[in-house]
């Protein structure tokens, strides 16, 4: 419908330039065409044609004005296309003319287009001047239209630096302004801007009034972009107070209004939020169809703060469907472009803010001690705000690791008397204990994966997966059989260039009274009354290595109420001690057969309380695991 009423609108406008005789006439409401329907990214086309058609009349004529508002024309053609070379070396060039032939409103109005465009490419220094500039021109006209621009061009370069207070206040003088002067377009634009503004300040309610207000604005004149952006926000503003089937009902009108009009852009903006309101709907399949076109738009067209938010929807969507290996893949995808972006952000938003003390030095020069203070804890809180959502994303990945953890009922119904030491180095950890029961054997594993933190993590659910599939779904019976499909899986999916990834580690079964492991690297040690034992280890681990040979199964001859440890490297290897030395297995294995007969809780305590006084003040190297099982 929008499309139509701006349809009959063009070939209205058309019909009466085209009736022109005049030449001089003629290019200048052709320019003014322009002018008014560029900003319909549909129709640009269309006006880079006409504007064309003005040059061959221009050709013929001697009017430096039309020339110059020509080269405006066609660097406002090109900012609409995000094409910023091109949009500043037309606006240059009809800067230059319009000096010369001292215009200072068309002069004004091209520097408040060529601010914008100067904004999308992340040059705020170079908008901030040319904003500043052009109010400065202006201020002597303040009936024009272009001074309501200038004003909301402003509150725009305010809101993208956070400077929430000055933004408002040039959004209000744009939104009066218009107003007073009857200007449909500018009013619904301004409106917009207030919504985002409330929407800052978290006030939902407000900004759903506004949008509102705009998309009736936006209606009225046939403005699809701008109607495209304010049902935009407005379905998310309705999913944000649970309103979904409003959300639902605005999303897809925008969805459908930025398609026809190929607004690619905005075209993944609404993809995404469709796919978190079915993420908040509980509908996993269909978040990931609007996600995945999302995802194929940002990469396209190298969106990469957008990337990583889709990267991290997605996660949630797969974590709904309990398909915990897809949530980990994407959560890592989060992760490493949003750790990627973060720094590029944070950068140039600090030179943001110190492009408004710059800019506005000679008008506000007994202010610029107080800005930089408000600067400065700017900075300091974007800089918290990034680090809380990496910190909430690791978070967010230590509660799917530990969905998938062994729980303690699963160890209890296993195992008789056991403690479980674990200390991850991180939040998230590349060790892991892990239990599940086929038939009448139960397996329990404790394992080192590749690397700690995050990575380690990452290792640990393939891990985990790998030794599922092969004892629940491939029906395998003998550990050393599963670290062997464990192997397998591993070099099949992630060594293909070369990466030696996988795991040391011990997965024993139990079977009546019968006991059989498998051991990579890491062997277990038996404590009975007569001492203690190190049992055998094959001296390869799960994964590539040098050797590719198959895993022992090992028989452990053990008698009832006998002790039997299962650890990872982290505990012998941590530095501490009064000359800052490693730990060593031989003096972990002295503390255990020390604490053996100790109950089992104790035995816990006991090496919880010594790993931490050997620790003292050094930083923890590596996770540490130990499992303690009275057979």
């Amino acid at each position: 419908m929008a499309e139509n009423v701006m349809l009959n609108r063009i070939k209205a406008r058309v019909a009466e330039y085209e009736l022109l005789t005049d030449p001089f006439k003629k290019v200048d409401a052709i320019h003014k065409f322009c002018w008014d329907f560029t900003d319909s990214m549909v129709y640009a086309d269309l006006c880079k044609e006409k504007a064309e058609q003005a040059q061959e009349i221009l050709k013929n004529i001697d009017y430096p004005l039309g020339k110059a508002d020509n080269l405006s024309v066609m660097s406002h053609y090109y900012w609409s296309k995000a094409n910023h070379a091109k949009a500043t070396e037309y606006g240059n060039a009809s800067i230059e003319l319009y000096r010369k032939l001292n215009e200072t409103e068309s002069l004004s109005h091209t520097l408040t287009m060529l601010a914008f465009s100067y904004a999308s490419n992340g040059d705020y220094d170079e908008a901030f001047k040319l904003g500043f500039e052009a109010r400065e021109l202006i201020s002597a006209k303040p009936s024009s239209q272009y001074v309501a621009w200038i004003y909301y061009c402003l509150g725009v370069l305010y809101f993208d630096t956070k400077d929430f207070d000055s933004s408002l206040q040039n959004v209000l003088q744009a939104k009066k302004l218009a107003e007073e002067m009857g200007f449909a377009y500018g009013l619904a634009r301004s409106k917009t801007s207030l919504a985002a503004l409330a929407l800052a300040k978290g006030n939902y309610d407000e900004a759903r009034k506004h949008l509102a207000s705009a998309i009736e604005g936006f209606r009225e004149v046939g403005h699809d972009i701008g109607l495209s952006r304010a049902l935009n926000d407005l379905g998310v503003i309705c999913r944000k107070l649970g309103d979904y089937a409003e959300a639902e009902k605005y999303l897809k009108e925008s969805y459908e209004i930025r398609s026809v009009v190929g607004h690619t852009q905005g075209i993944t903006t609404t993809a995404f939020e469709l796919g978190e309101l079915m993420n908040a709907r509980k509908s996993p399949d269909e978040a990931l169809k609007w996600l995945n076109i999302a995802l194929g738009l940002a990469v396209k067209t190298s969106s990469r703060s957008k990337e990583y938010q889709i990267h991290k929807a997605i996660a949630e969507a797969y974590r709904l469907s309990n398909k915990y290996e897809k949530a980990y893949e994407h959560l890592e995808k989060y992760i490493e472009i949003q750790n990627s972006v973060m720094g590029q952000e944070t950068a140039q938003k600090l030179k943001h803010l110190q492009t408004r003390i710059a800019t506005e030095k000679a008008e506000k020069e007994a202010e610029i001690e107080r800005l930089k203070n408000v600067e400065l804890k700017q900075a300091h809180d974007i800089i918290a705000d990034k680090n809380k959502e990496i910190v909430d994303s690791i978070n967010y990945a230590w509660r799917i690791q530990s969905a998938l953890l062994t729980s303690d009922k699963l160890l209890k119904e296993n195992l008789s008397e056991y403690f479980v030491l674990f200390k991850p180095k991180d939040i998230v950890s590349g060790d892991f204990y892990w239990s599940t029961k086929h038939a009448d054997r139960s397996y329990v594993a404790v394992c080192d994966s590749t690397g700690h933190g995050v990575p380690g993590a990452f290792m640990s659910i393939l891990n985990t997966s790998y030794m599922n599939e092969a004892i629940n779904e491939k029906g395998i019976k003998e550990p050393n059989e599963v670290f062997n499909h464990v192997r397998r899986r591993l070099i099949e999916n992630i060594s293909q260039d070369g990466q030696q990834d996988g795991m040391d580690g011990i997965l024993l079964c139990i079977e009546n009274d019968t006991l059989t492991y498998a051991a990579a690297h890491n062997a277990p040690v038996l404590i009975s009354k007569a001492g203690i034992e190190e049992l055998g280890a094959d001296k390869m681990p799960v994964g590539k290595g040098e050797k590719a040979d198959s895993f022992k199964l090992h028989k452990v001859n053990a008698k009832k109420g006998d002790m039997l440890y299962l650890y990872t490297d982290g505990y012998a290897d941590q530095f501490g001690g009064p000359n800052g030395k490693k730990f060593k297995y031989k003096q972990l294995e002295e503390k255990l057969l020390a604490i053996s007969q100790w109950p089992l809780a104790e035995q816990k305590k006991i090496l919880e309380r010594t790993f931490d006084e050997w620790q003292g003040n050094l930083e923890q190297i590596d996770d540490v695991l130990v499992v303690g099982i009275r057979l």
